[in-house]
């Protein structure tokens, strides 16, 4: 059965803390060592000590390694007491195959924070809705921490607001600025991606809701629907959805059809989209995007909205999952934390 209450807080993170790296699904970890060390690095200076999963480094050719083993990676470092958080080091695909192997118990015994996104989204939610842990839809050790210059301030500012704070964090900020250039890890990243002007972000539908904060892939949730599975609890929710950069329009509005049919959109309190890199970088006319996202929203109770800061372009949000929150589309949008993610 799946848990309804709010999720186990976790204690803050604070420097000298432990957090952990995973590889739950692709290689890219084995495959680009200088971005590895790079976020090593970029988390020591951030203040945490760091602890690889055994795993974490391996390649079995689109996999990092067994299910198996990169459950087994994951069980250990949140069975580690030492261990506060635990960050993925990139998506891929494959990290819903872990779930079989997960002890639900091992969770609600050791509070751990998790921390990711795109494929991650499989893992976050199970450990949100059947071991009641705090999961966050955030930043990813290769993406984020792996840039030549470390994880942008903004980023990090906000992995601080909401992780470091035993403290409702209040308003997310916005940021005026994107990245989405893309530079060959290993090969080519060894300078700073250019930022580029950022528009405000758009209101669909305007009005004011409140509720638990829920995150999530676009392409995860289809996925899972197409083999006969179901999209999380969504009734009085906070929905934020986003979609993978690999994405062309074909697959978007599949993915659009098959979720369409869940009563996702209509059990919403409130829908918000990520920024999709696909208009940031002029492949996808803005517009039209808009456009379609708010055709497919439609029957939504409550206010929807779009460009917020999480997602397949930099910089990110940090997403507490069961988080109460307050969307506000009126004149401008606000998404606010009612609720601590963490505690003392």
């Amino acid at each position: 059965m799946a848990v309804t209450q709010a999720p186990r807080r976790p204690p803050a993170l604070r420097r000298g803390d432990v957090v952990g790296l995973v590889s739950p699904s692709g290689p890219l970890a084995a495959r680009c060592p200088r971005r590895l060390d790079r976020a090593v690095r970029a988390l020591g200076d951030a203040g945490f000590e760091v602890r690889l999963g055994r795993s974490l480094a391996a390649d079995t050719g689109d996999r990092a390694g067994s299910a198996r083993e990169r459950a087994d990676d994951l069980m250990d470092l949140v069975a580690d007491d030492r261990v506060r958080a635990v960050f993925a080091t990139v998506g891929g695909s494959g990290a819903d195959e872990l779930i079989p192997y997960l002890d639900a118990e091992v969770f609600r015994g050791h509070p751990t924070l998790l921390v990711g996104y795109s494929d991650f989204t499989s893992v976050l939610l199970w450990a949100h809705e059947r071991a009641g842990t705090q999961a966050c839809y955030g930043p990813a050790a290769l993406p984020q921490f792996g840039e030549p210059d470390g994880i942008d301030r903004y980023g990090l500012a906000a992995l601080r607001q909401v992780l470091s704070a035993p403290l409702p964090a209040g308003p997310l900020p916005s940021s005026d600025t994107v990245v989405v250039e893309y530079r060959e890890w290993d090969r080519d990243d060894d300078r700073a991606r250019t930022r580029l002007a950022a528009g405000a972000r758009r209101i669909l539908t305007p009005g004011q809701a409140e509720g638990p904060l829920l995150a999530a892939n676009l392409s995860c949730l289809a996925d899972t629907v197409r083999r006969g599975g179901r999209v999380p609890r969504c009734e009085g929710r906070i929905v934020l959805l986003e979609e993978s950069d690999t994405a062309d329009r074909d697959r978007l509005l599949r993915n659009l059809r098959t979720l369409g049919g869940t009563g996702l959109v209509e059990q919403a309190a409130g829908i918000g989209f990520g920024r999709f890199a696909q208009t940031c970088n002029g492949l996808w006319d803005h517009a039209e995007l808009l456009a379609t996202l708010a055709r497919w929203t439609a029957a939504a109770p409550g206010p929807v909205v779009a460009d917020l800061e999480f997602g397949h372009t930099d910089p990110v949000l940090t997403l507490p999952l069961g988080v109460r929150t307050r969307l506000t589309a009126r004149d401008e949008v606000e998404l606010r934390l009612l609720e601590a993610a963490v505690t003392p």
